[in-house]
């Protein structure tokens, strides 16, 4: 046909089949597709860009060649035996091009699932310019042709259908039969091999600059529950997966590679060595690192004919499944990644390359059914979309951590507890709190841990952030400065989270840092007051682990509930042994070893922590409650321990108002200031001494006390503290017990 040839020649259109054409401008190993050109069966000519449209009297001709009675070959399915005959010629082509001639030809059978027949064949030779495909298809005149098959690009695919209701879908067959073939490989030790054994894989052909020219049909028939694209890494494999998305419409997600892997690298490619320790362990991403929600958001709605109107935009139905907008606080969140909570401007800003408005969030808050919900931080119920015991919608944003639990040899987490904690009884207190955090995500213990030592470098931040923190997951931490708790008007670092890390905490005799933790420690829900949002109410999963190099971290009460502090080593490790324990926990295993030894240690020592637990009173603690002590409390313990140290075998009894005196006889030289520790702060210190409170309450002279009114006896012998008071001045008479005058005595 003359006229259609001089028509195609005059744009340098690049014939596919018989029946179409691309116009195209390459770059690099990709080719920018520039326009598409069509053949109707009537001769009619159709075009993707006006631009390449025919003349008049160039459609004319071409009609009329069809008009004489032309009827071109149509491409047909084909018995996978007949490419027997398709044989020499992929091997002709491939010793005229390939480097490695002497080789057989490597292709790529396509097949249709449900028939077993060949739809085509892709033929891959490496030039010494870079790699070629050639399509072959079956003719319906009993002729192999290297053209494209009619219709949309199929899919490669598996032969038969796996079953599988999630499919991954790669750029190119190479990749997609590849990983197909490792997923029936029962010995494959690849990384992410259980990740991809979940899906069924299939190779998108054209390039990334041509998705739209796949035949979606394909995918829709098979309607999986997801389909997720996996981009070549370059520029313009990346961009694809938009493409991808808006030819596909439907649940998607997107995998796209960072720059920790080499360019164009693909599932095909080994794994970058970078990703494997020393003896061979993996330590890379997993998939689900690497994973975006890539659901198209918007249908586009045309104006009636003839109306000067605008196109308008709906929701699509598969991305209203996906995304739910929250009440209270107004953010917007992807039920499949709900630990990302975002504002409107940047909900809008993410979905944008998956919309055709740039305000999507205006038209999905039309939507009733996707308002309304809920947001909870719930880490003993599954994560997503939920519904409450009365029906209603939430969203839990709890994400849990993918560590897997590991038996192995744990001998550097042992050193690091016996060098950092060198009191056995504290170190059981430490291990017990960790493995209850790590191990036991649903239970919320009402105590914290406080770590202190003068000396830097010794590990109490690596606990913190480099054990525990890629133990429970990243996300479910956070790592405020001491300036963010005590004095920042917003507590985001409180919210959605498992564990806040303080690195450096001193509040001096200052008490707010201890009130504000308080709070945080204790209660069961707290109010949320974030920049930029509406304050909401959200459950208090947070534990706290602060670091200190001040015995002055905390202004603790005596009778503090809600600190452990355990004695912390003052030997600093040198840079060797700090190589050493995070070569292991980063590259062998350590963090999975430890979570399967935690598990073990609690099951052999007595369980976790519970709700009503309190934590140990250790001498660390008494240290840093008595480094908070006023000059009166200070003078109250010298009082107390020099009693015991005069007559450590002897029942004595002491009031409380005498000691207050020799507070005011001491410090104030009798005279009495406006501000004493009371005598209820004097029985406190007393308690952290050892001393205890003897119950009924003294209302008599006769043991000299001074003149406050009814006051209470103190004792350093537990057995006396239910005795009456008549009983008590009988046996200090039979010489069983002293009565303690501090006046005479200091």
């Amino acid at each position: 046909m003359p006229a259609l040839a001089q028509y195609i020649n005059r744009h340098g259109a690049k014939e596919k089949n018989f029946r179409r054409w691309l116009v195209q401008e390459s770059f690099g190993h990709y080719y920018r597709e520039k326009c598409v050109i069509k053949l109707e069966p009537d001769g009619t000519i159709k075009v993707s860009d006006n631009a390449y449209a025919p003349t008049e009297a160039e459609q004319a001709a071409i009609r009329v060649a069809f008009q004489a009675g032309i009827e071109l070959p149509k491409s047909m399915e084909v018995r996978p035996a007949a490419i027997q005959d398709l044989l020499p010629m992929l091997r002709d082509e491939h010793q005229r091009a390939a480097v490695n001639a002497d080789d057989d030809p490597l292709f790529f059978e396509f097949y249709n699932q449900r028939t077993g027949m060949l739809r085509m064949v892709q033929q891959r030779i490496d030039t010494p310019t870079g790699k070629r495909y050639l399509p072959w298809s079956y003719w319906s005149d009993g002729e192999w042709r290297c053209m494209e098959p009619d219709g949309s690009l199929p899919f490669w695919k598996p032969k038969r259908s796996t079953g599988k209701t999630k499919y991954m879908v790669h750029e190119g067959a190479k990749a997609a039969k590849f990983v197909t073939e490792m997923c029936a490989d029962a010995s494959s030790t690849h990384p992410w091999i259980e990740e991809l054994r979940q899906y069924e894989h299939w190779g998108m052909i054209g390039g990334a600059l041509s998705p739209h020219r796949a035949d979606y049909d394909e995918l829709w028939e098979r309607n999986p529950e997801l389909m997720v694209y996996v981009c070549d890494n370059d520029a313009a494999g990346k961009e694809a997966l938009v493409t991808v998305s808006k030819n596909y419409r439907r649940t998607m997600w997107g995998v796209q590679f960072d720059q920790t892997f080499p360019s164009h690298w693909d599932m095909a490619d080994p794994m970058p060595r970078t990703f494997y320790s020393d003896t061979g362990r993996y330590v890379g991403p997993t998939i689900d690192d690497l994973v975006h929600h890539a659901t198209y958001a918007t249908d586009i709605i045309p104006a009636p004919a003839g109306s000067r109107a605008r196109p308008t935009y709906a929701i699509t139905p598969h991305f209203l499944k996906e995304w739910v907008q929250v009440r209270e606080p107004d953010v917007y969140v992807n039920v499949n990644k709900p630990d990302k909570l975002l504002s409107e401007k940047a909900f809008n800003g993410w979905v944008r390359p998956f919309s055709d408005t740039d305000d999507t969030a205006r038209i999905l808050k039309r939507v009733q059914s996707n308002r309304g919900a809920g947001l909870r931080y719930a880490p003993a119920s599954p994560s997503g979309l939920m519904s409450d015991e009365r029906d209603n919608a939430y969203v839990n944003t709890y994400v849990g951590p993918r560590l897997v639990a590991e038996a192995g040899d744990v001998t550097p987490w042992l050193d690091y507890l016996d060098t950092t904690f060198p009191i056995e009884a504290d170190r059981t207190a430490v291990i017990r709190w960790c493995a209850t955090l790590v191990c036991h995500p649903e239970i919320k213990m009402k105590y914290g841990l406080l770590l202190i030592s003068e000396t830097q470098g010794v590990g109490k931040s690596t606990l913190g952030s480099d054990i525990l923190k890629p133990m429970i997951g990243k996300w479910n931490c956070s790592e405020p400065s001491e300036a963010t708790v005590t004095d920042g008007n917003f507590n985001g670092w409180c919210a959605h989270k498992r564990l806040a890390i303080v690195h450096e905490i001193y509040a001096g005799h200052n008490a707010k840092a201890y009130d504000k933790l308080k709070s945080v420690i204790t209660e069961n829900t707290l109010r949320i007051n974030e920049k930029y949002m509406a304050a909401y109410d959200i459950e208090n999963w947070l534990h706290v682990l602060a670091c200190s190099n001040s015995k002055r971290a905390l202004k603790l009460s005596m009778d503090d509930r809600r600190w452990l502090v355990p004695a912390v080593s003052e030997h600093r490790r040198s840079a060797a042994e700090w190589k050493r324990l995070h070569d292991w926990l980063d590259h062998e295993g350590g963090h999975a070893k430890i979570k399967f030894w935690m598990k073990e240690w609690l099951s052999a020592n007595g369980g976790p922590v519970t709700v009503a637990d309190t934590p140990p009173h250790t001498q660390a603690k008494r240290e840093v409650i008595e480094e908070g002590y006023s000059q009166g409390q200070q003078l109250a313990v010298e009082v107390l321990r020099d009693l015991t140290e005069r007559a450590p075998n002897t029942k004595l009894i002491v009031m409380d108002a005498a000691v207050q005196k020799r507070i005011i006889d001491q410090l104030y030289r009798g005279n009495r200031p406006d501000r004493i520790e009371s005598l209820a702060t004097i029985r406190k210190v007393a308690k952290g001494e050892g001393w205890h409170v003897i119950k009924q309450r003294v209302q008599t002279a006769a043991w000299r006390v001074p003149s406050v009114g009814v006051t209470t006896a103190l004792t350093n012998d537990g057995t006396l503290t239910s005795t009456p008071i008549a009983e008590l001045m009988k046996m200090v008479e039979r010489g069983e017990a002293v009565f303690v005058d501090v006046a005479q005595v200091f």
